[in-house]
C-alpha cells in the first residue's frame, strides 16, 4: 500500500513538472511572436505580450514575468507610449536585479536610455549605454553589443557630434558580420543615411535608403517608415517636389500603420512643408494640424514621463534620507551597547542591579517594540485617509462638472418652455394660437424628458471621473435628434436650420458626450444667429475620419475669443448674450474642447469671409470590427 502511494506521489509531482514546462513554453512562444510584430502589427504584439504576463504570474516565475515586461517596454516604445514603455523597462530592471539576472537587466537598462533619448537628455542616455556596452562585453553578446553602439551613435547624432555618431554605427556594423539579416543591420543603415543627409551629402543618403529599401525579405514597417520619409527629405532639399511627395506619401502611410507618434510627426512635417513650397494650401493646413497633434502628443507624454520622474527622485531622496537616519540610528544603538557592556563589566559584583538594569531593557525592547507597531499602524491609518481624501475630491470634481452639464444642457429648452408660458399668461395667443402653441410645448417637454432621461443615465454611469464610452455612432441620425431638440427655439427666431443629412460611415466616440458636444454648439448657434437667419450642417468624410461642419449667419467671433478658444491652455471662455438677449455661463465651449479630446477627434473655430461663424469637428471613423462588436 505504502508503494502505491508513493508512485502516486511521484506521478503527481511529474505531471505538475510537465505543466510547469509547458505553461513556460508557452509564454516564450507568445514572447516570441509579440517581437516578430511589434514593428508592423503593435495591437497584435501588445496582445501576445499580455497574454504572456497573465501566464507568468499564474506560473509565479519572476524571471520570465520579467522577460515579458521588456518584451511590453520594447511594444511601447516602437508604438510611441514611452511613458507605458519607462513604467515596463523599470519593471523589468527592478526584478532582474534582485534576482541578478545580468542579460535580462542590460535589456531594460538599453530600453531605459531609448526613453532618456525621447527626453532629449542625450548625455544620460549615453552613459547607460556604455554601461549596457561592457555588460554585453564581458558577457560575449555580440548582437547586443551592436545595439549598445547603435544607440550610442543616434545619441550622439543628436547632440550634432557626427563623426562620433558615425563611428559608433560603424563599430556596430563590425559587430554584425555573421548576423547580415538581423534587423538591427537595416536599423543602423538607416541611420547611417540620415547622417550622410545631416552631413550635407544627399548622393550618399539616398544611396542607403535605397539599399534598406531593397531588402524586402527583412525590412520591417518601422523602417519602410524611416526610410521613405528619409528619401521624402532628400528629395525635397534638392528641390525633386515629384519624388518627394511620393515618398512622404509612402511613408506617411507606412507611419500609420505603426500609429507612432515619432515617425507621424517626422512624415507630417516633411508632408506640411512640402505642400506649402507646392502651393497646395488644403493638404499643408492637412498635415500642418496633423503634426501639432502628434508633437502635442510627444510633448504630454514627455511631461508626463518627467514629472513621473521627479516623483520617483523625490522617493529615492526620502529613501535615502530614511536610510541615513537608520544607519545613524543603529551607529548610536551599538555605541551605547559598548558603554553597557563596559558599565556592566565595571559593575559585575553588584549581581543585583546587572538584574535590575537587564530588567530595564528587556522593558525597554518591549516598549520599543510596542512603540514601533504602533507608529507602523498610525502611518497606515494616515495613507488609508490620504487615499480616501484623495479618492473623495475626484469624485466632488466630478460631481461638480457633471451638475455644470446637466444645469448647462437643461437651460435653454426650459427657458423656452418658459417664454412660451409667459407669452400665454400675458394673453398674448388666440384660440388658434394657443392649441398651435401647447403642441408645440407638448413636443418641447418629451424632447426636454427624453434628454434629461438621457443626461441622468449617462452622469449615473460616471463614477470616480468623466471617462469616454467608445461604440460606432451614427453622427447624422444623433444631430438630427438634436435639431429635433431645438426645433422650437429655432422657430422662435425664425432661423431657418438646413440638415444636409446623407448616408455616412459611422465614428467611434462616445455617444453621450458626442451628443452634448453638438448640443452646445447647435445651441450656440441658434444664440448668436439673428431673427431670419440660417444654420447649416453638413457632412466630409474620408478614408480614415468624418468631419461635420456646422455654420451659423450671426456676426461671427472677436479675435480675442477666437484666440482663446483655438489656445493649448483650455479655459472657460467670456459668455457674450445673444441676439435675443440669451445669456450663458461660458462652459459650453469648454466642455466641447475638452469632450472632443477625449473622444480622439479635432474642432476648428473660423469667422466666414462674409458673416457668420464655422465649427468643423473631426472623428475618427470606426472600424468594421468595432462596427460589429
Amino acid at each position: 500500500m505504502g508503494r502505491y502511494f508513493l508512485f502516486l506521489l511521484l506521478l503527481i509531482g511529474t505531471i505538475e513538472s510537465v505543466f510547469a514546462q509547458n505553461e513556460s513554453e508557452t509564454i516564450l512562444r507568445h514572447l516570441a511572436k509579440a517581437e516578430a510584430l511589434q514593428y508592423e502589427l503593435k495591437d497584435s504584439a501588445i496582445y501576445h505580450a499580455t497574454i504572456a504576463e497573465d501566464l507568468s504570474q499564474r506560473l509565479g516565475d519572476n524571471s520570465l514575468l520579467a522577460k515579458t515586461y521588456n518584451r511590453q517596454g520594447a511594444v511601447h516604445y516602437v508604438s510611441g507610449n514611452y511613458s507605458k514603455a519607462m513604467e515596463r523597462f523599470s519593471m523589468a530592471w527592478e526584478i532582474f536585479d534582485e534576482i541578478g539576472d545580468m542579460k535580462g537587466k542590460v535589456f531594460a537598462m538599453n530600453g531605459l536610455g531609448l526613453i532618456y533619448l525621447t527626453e532629449d537628455e542625450f548625455e544620460q542616455a549615453i552613459d547607460l549605454w556604455e554601461q549596457c556596452l561592457e555588460i554585453n562585453r564581458s558577457l560575449g553578446d555580440s548582437v547586443s553589443v551592436a545595439k549598445n553602439l547603435f544607440n550610442i551613435g543616434i545619441g550622439h547624432c543628436e547632440l550634432l557630434q557626427h563623426e562620433q555618431s558615425y563611428a559608433a554605427y560603424s563599430d556596430a556594423l563590425i559587430f554584425l558580420k555573421g548576423n547580415e539579416g538581423h534587423g538591427l543591420n537595416l536599423m543602423i543603415r538607416n541611420r547611417m543615411a540620415k547622417h550622410f543627409f545631416d552631413i550635407g551629402d544627399p548622393q550618399q543618403s539616398l544611396s542607403n535608403y535605397l539599399d534598406v529599401l531593397e531588402n524586402v525579405e527583412n525590412v520591417s514597417t518601422w523602417e519602410k517608415a524611416y526610410a521613405y520619409t528619409g528619401l521624402g527629405e532628400v528629395y525635397l532639399s534638392i528641390n525633386d517636389l515629384q519624388k518627394a511627395e511620393e515618398y512622404g506619401a509612402k511613408g506617411y502611410e507606412e507611419a500609420q500603420q505603426i500609429g507612432a507618434h515619432w515617425d507621424l510627426e517626422r512624415v507630417t512635417s516633411l508632408l506640411s512643408k512640402l505642400y506649402q513650397q507646392n502651393g497646395d494650401i488644403s493638404n499643408a493646413l492637412f498635415f500642418t494640424q496633423q503634426n501639432k497633434a502628434h508633437s502635442d502628443s510627444l510633448y504630454t507624454s514627455t511631461k508626463n514621463r518627467q514629472i513621473s520622474r521627479l516623483q520617483l527622485k523625490v522617493s529615492q531622496a526620502v529613501n535615502e534620507s530614511l536610510i541615513a537616519e537608520n544607519e545613524a540610528a543603529l551607529q548610536k544603538v551599538k555605541f551605547r551597547n559598548i558603554a553597557l557592556i563596559l558599565s556592566l563589566i565595571g559593575l559585575i559584583i553588584l549581581a543585583g542591579l546587572i538584574f535590575v538594569m537587564g530588567k530595564n531593557i528587556k522593558l525597554k525592547e518591549r516598549f520599543n517594540k510596542e512603540l514601533k507597531e504602533l507608529n507602523s499602524s498610525i502611518r497606515f491609518q494616515n495613507d488609508q485617509i490620504a487615499q480616501q481624501n484623495a479618492s473623495l475630491s475626484a469624485i466632488n470634481r466630478t460631481k461638480d462638472k457633471l451638475f455644470s452639464i446637466l444645469s448647462h444642457d437643461l437651460r435653454s429648452p426650459i427657458h423656452s418652455i418658459l417664454q412660451t408660458l409667459e407669452l400665454h399668461q400675458m394673453g398674448y395667443f388666440d384660440e388658434s394660437q394657443k392649441n398651435e402653441a401647447m403642441d408645440l410645448l407638448y413636443k418641447q417637454v418629451s424632447k426636454t424628458d427624453s434628454m434629461l432621461n438621457d443626461l441622468l443615465k449617462w452622469a449615473s454611469e460616471q463614477t470616480e471621473n468623466i471617462h469616454a464610452k467608445f461604440s460606432s455612432v451614427d453622427a447624422g441620425s444623433v444631430i438630427e435628434e438634436l435639431v429635433e431638440v431645438y426645433d422650437f427655439q429655432a422657430r422662435a427666431k425664425d432661423i431657418q436650420v438646413r440638415h444636409q443629412l446623407r448616408p455616412i460611415s459611422p465614428i467611434w466616440v462616445d455617444r453621450n458626450q458626442f451628443r452634448i458636444i453638438f448640443q452646445n454648439l447647435f445651441h450656440n448657434a441658434v444664440k448668436f444667429t439673428p431673427s431670419y437667419g440660417e444654420i447649416s450642417i453638413f457632412y466630409e468624410e474620408d478614408e480614415f475620419s468624418v468631419t461635420v461642419y456646422l455654420r451659423d449667419s450671426g456676426e461671427g467671433m472677436d479675435e480675442q475669443s477666437l484666440l482663446s478658444f483655438s489656445g493649448k491652455k483650455e479655459v472657460r471662455m467670456h459668455s457674450m448674450v445673444g441676439t435675443a438677449d440669451e445669456k450663458g455661463s461660458g462652459l459650453g465651449l469648454l466642455l466641447v474642447r475638452q469632450f472632443v479630446a477625449q473622444n480622439k477627434g479635432f474642432i476648428g473655430l473660423s469667422n466666414l469671409p462674409v458673416k457668420g461663424t464655422e465649427f468643423k469637428v473631426t472623428f475618427q471613423k470606426a472600424s468594421p470590427v468595432q462596427i460589429n462588436s
